[in-house]
């Protein structure tokens, strides 16, 4: 590895230097050691980011404020909570504004890909209602199962896009 860019890149090439391993690579059970340890770090970031931004918009429906994290965390936007905000109000109301708010927060590949997710989101989400309970529970109390959120059944109504195209969800 030429130049790593991160801790666990950095540590890797250590064990790497270190040798021990079959062809003279890092030894497998270090590896696996760090491998471990790297995602048990990365669990405990990914459930605190979760839990503020959940936290930050307690009434929004937790699938939407899900769904803006992934975005950030699929490199299309930054992670942010005004993103999120743009978002949860987007998917509950289709909007130009919170449209053009939410595009600006796009990272190297552009608006566009976060407007074609967006649109494909809120054309699913007039179509499936998810489930309660919600999976994650957050330590600093996150009450949204009482707010009545369902997981994937298909809603009655046959109500069309906002978005200019009804689109199937399948």
């Amino acid at each position: 590895m030429a130049t790593p860019v991160n801790d666990m890149q950095r540590e890797f090439q250590a064990l790497c230097a270190l040798g021990g391993g079959l062809n003279g690579g890092p030894a497998r059970g270090r590896v696996l050691n760090l491998l471990r340890s790297s995602g048990h770090r990365l669990n405990v970031w990914a459930y605190q980011v979760m839990a503020k931004h959940l936290d930050a918009y307690p009434d929004a429906n937790p699938w939407h404020v899900c769904f803006a994290v992934s975005l950030s965390w699929g490199h299309l936007a930054q992670l942010d909570l005004a993103f999120t905000g743009h978002v949860v109000d987007l998917l509950a109301h289709w909007n130009d504004d919170d449209l053009a708010a939410a595009r600006s927060f796009f990272l190297e590949r552009g608006p566009l890909p976060i407007e074609q997710s967006l649109a494909g989101a809120y054309s699913c989400s007039r179509r499936w209602r998810f489930r309660q309970p919600f999976p994650l529970r957050s330590r600093v109390s996150i009450a949204h199962n009482s707010a009545g959120w369902d997981t994937f059944s298909p809603r009655t109504d046959q109500s069309t896009s906002a978005v200019g195209t009804q689109r199937r969800c399948s």
